[in-house]
């Protein structure tokens, strides 16, 4: 007998039950379809739900897996907690993306004989029904790609999926065009498709090939996830990037059709070069200083993944030495210094100790605050020139301005420099108001390495206990 379930978001669930009268048991199987726009990403996730639905029903709970025709199946029995002369045994497979259970209820003497085994042994997938495919346009009409049926936009989603549905696997075959960030650059290509592993996929990617649709070339992953499979496509064209993807079955993925559906995609128009190639060091800088507080702030947002080059270090020095609004209202005053100083010490170059050395005494006191992440500038850059000249810099005058929160974090990350030039920071800096407590807090680290001596530091007690 066939039953209509109450449907969730992601799943068409349909359901079919029999009775054995010489057993006094029953036997319900499910059918789960996923619904077009969603896909089973991971069997354990599934499993883990099978199991923890079982065990909030069910003690004296026996689990196990089996294989069918290659698929890991789960298995689990237990007896009800409510009426315990009932026992129950279920089984979940997963098939591409519909998940197949199958449950027998009845007593004991039934449910954990070799009966019901014998029943789960009996399972075998059937081979799909043929569908016709063909080569659809998107909705969008940007592109095309042969597809099991028309495409459309998955309007329960965020992002723009353009999807088509195959009935037969339940199974969707996505295109997701993204529109990169307007200051998205890198200084070449090894170093996109590097970030574009890194943010999709980490490091379980089966293989990684080269691709060429159209006059678009692209990337192509596939990974693993237990018994599921992800197929990926990434195609750069100007701003946008084109992400064409299946989940499922290996079988389902390696088949002709989806192997079509990846090669037949086509923009309706020539490909563009990618526009991450093209610097945006300029347009970041200029939003930085923008009058507009959203534009700051995305800008500011995106100032730590900027891929700046020895080139722009010019730019970037004459930018530090500038004042800037807060990006947010609960910013610093400094903090948009303070990340371009960051960057600046990331190119770690001699220009900017030049820079800075002849900038630092030039400022007035007006401007401490930026002197300020001058000085957490030479600390970011943690070489023994960098030190030297933050020793010396800090010798003259030190800014009457608290520091970010980079400047004690350089000094305990480089441990072992900052114990060569301990001496010299301490005998400037130990009784500053805003420097002294950063530098004792340095200071702990640093006795208990022993690095430094304890009567090195017992010297400038008093003026440790003065700036405190």
């Amino acid at each position: 007998k066939q039953f209509s379930v109450p449907d969730n978001e992601s799943y068409k669930i349909t359901a079919y039950t029999s009775t054995d009268a010489a057993s006094g048991s029953y036997i319900m199987l499910f059918s789960r379809e996923v619904r077009p726009g969603y896909y089973i990403l991971s069997d354990s996730v599934v499993y883990v739900e099978f199991f923890g639905n079982v065990e909030r029903q069910y003690d004296q709970v026996v689990k196990k897996e089996m294989y069918i025709q290659g698929h890991k199946a789960a298995i689990v029995s237990g007896r009800n907690m409510k009426q315990k002369e009932i026992f129950a045994k279920a089984l979940s497979v997963i098939r591409d993306n519909r998940n197949i259970m199958i449950m027998v209820i009845g007593d004991s003497s039934y449910v954990l004989s070799p009966s019901v085994d014998n029943i789960f042994n009996s399972i075998r997938f059937i081979d799909p029904p043929k569908i016709k495919w063909n080569t659809y346009q998107a909705p969008d009409k940007s592109s095309s790609a042969w597809a099991p049926g028309p495409f459309r936009l998955h309007e329960e989603s965020a992002a723009t999926h353009m999807i088509a549905y195959d009935t037969a696997t339940s199974t969707t075959f996505f295109i997701t065009p993204d529109t990169m960030k307007k200051y998205t650059w890198v200084q070449n290509d090894s170093t996109f498709w590097a970030l574009s592993v890194k943010n999709y996929f980490g490091d379980s990617t089966l293989y990684e090939k080269k691709v060429q649709n159209g006059d678009v070339s692209g990337r192509e992953w596939m990974l693993q996830e237990g018994s599921v499979y992800s197929r990926i496509r990434v195609l750069p064209s100007g701003n946008i990037i084109y992400k064409i993807f299946v989940v499922g079955g290996k079988e389902l993925l390696e088949s002709e059709n989806t192997d079509k559906f990846f090669e037949s995609f086509r923009l309706n128009g020539p490909g563009i070069p990618p526009t991450y190639l093209e610097s945006k060091a300029t347009l970041l800088l200029q939003d930085l200083r923008s009058e507009d507080s959203a534009t700051r702030a995305d800008a500011f947002s995106y100032l730590p993944l900027g891929a700046f080059s020895k080139q722009d270090l010019p730019m970037l020095h004459e930018a530090l030495v500038q004042s800037y609004q807060r990006p947010y209202d609960f910013s610093e005053l400094t903090a948009v210094n303070g990340g371009l100083g960051e960057q600046i010490a990331k190119l770690s170059d001699s220009a900017t100790l030049v820079f800075l050395e002849e900038q630092y005494n030039k400022l007035g006191k007006e401007k401490d605050p930026i002197r300020a992440a001058m000085l957490s500038t030479l600390a970011g850059m943690q070489t023994e020139q960098s030190y030297n000249l933050l020793t010396k810099l800090m010798s003259t005058s030190i800014p009457n301005h608290l520091p970010d929160y980079h400047f004690g974090g350089a000094l305990r990350d480089t441990i072992l420099l900052t114990a060569k030039f301990y001496p010299g920071l301490q005998q400037h800096a130990a009784k500053h108001e805003q420097y002294g407590p950063i530098l004792a807090d340095v200071v702990l680290e640093l006795l208990d390495s022993g690095l430094v001596k304890k009567e090195v530091v017992a010297a400038a007690e008093n003026d440790f206990i003065q700036a405190a």
